[in-house]
């Protein structure tokens, strides 16, 4: 019975499909990719302004503290947020605040 059984496992393997590959990305995909990757590491550790895609919504103004494939993490004055890339309208460095000093 064994030996039946290891035969008709042999028998399978060897009928199997090989898995099909992914088509490799195009020279203008991976251009894109790059250039996005270069873009998001360039901001890590840097003040950026977010502005959401959603109406109504004000800015959000952190230190982008890391990004993934889907969202960033952005770390503002007490807490840490993560927001979805596909919500975000715009991203720009923003500038360092200004203490006021009072003129006299």
């Amino acid at each position: 019975m064994r030996r039946m059984t290891e035969e008709a496992a042999e028998g399978q393997t060897q009928t199997q499909a090989p898995a099909e590959k992914a088509p490799a990305p195009t020279k203008k995909q991976r251009s894109a990719q790059d250039h996005a990757q270069k873009y998001w590491a360039g901001l890590v550790g840097k003040r950026v302004k977010i502005t959401p895609m959603v109406a109504g919504l004000p800015p959000i103004t952190g230190v982008l503290k890391s990004y993934g494939v889907y969202e960033v993490e952005v770390e503002l004055q007490n807490r840490t947020v993560y927001v979805l890339k596909h919500a975000i309208y715009t991203v720009e460095e923003a500038p360092e605040p200004v203490i006021g000093v009072k003129k006299r």
